[in-house]
């Protein structure tokens, strides 16, 4: 999990995950490369983020599939 890889990758290898994402490109809101550091669920991601954060590990989450009705308001 340590090459860069563009987001639609990164989409289709981890389906409705969450990904932590180091060395990140983004265009606004919307990345187009990143370096994959960690994959989890939603019951896994507070402990994730602890091991990261242990690591002092500059990360960003990102959720592969939208959560239906994120967004909505």
């Amino acid at each position: 999990m340590n090459n860069q890889q563009s987001w639609e990758r990164i989409v289709e290898e981890y389906p409705d995950k969450w990904v932590a994402l180091s060395d990140y490109s983004m265009d606004g809101p919307t990345v187009i490369t990143a370096v994959v550091r960690a994959v989890c669920s939603d019951n896994e991601r507070l402990s994730k983020e602890k091991e990261l954060d242990a690591q002092n590990m500059p990360f960003i989450w990102r959720r592969t599939t939208e959560i239906e009705g994120a967004y909505v308001l």
